[in-house]
């Protein structure tokens, strides 16, 4: 990672989204158990963290089960719908 210039951690999921889109920047995104190879990020300038966005969760409606980008298999059992 010779060439990263910052580390972001959104709040919204707008936020991260606008970062994640930045014209010209070459970003690698840290959410849950994903590490970061430092030999297979040198072209990377930004590390975008997720890890504190709402995106853990388990829920049921009209349409279905959702589970979110950040559900893992420990919390479901405990949701309440499995």
């Amino acid at each position: 990672m010779r060439n990263l210039r910052d580390y972001c951690r959104p709040r919204t999921i707008e936020e991260a989204l606008r970062l994640l889109t930045r014209e010209g920047v070459r970003s690698a995104v840290l959410s849950g158990g994903t590490r970061l190879a430092a030999e297979s990020l040198d072209d990377v300038e930004s590390v975008i963290d997720l890890g504190g966005l709402p995106l853990a969760y388990i829920r049921s409606d009209n349409s279905g089960l959702r589970i979110g980008a950040s559900g893992n298999d420990r919390f479901s059992g405990s949701s309440g719908l499995c």
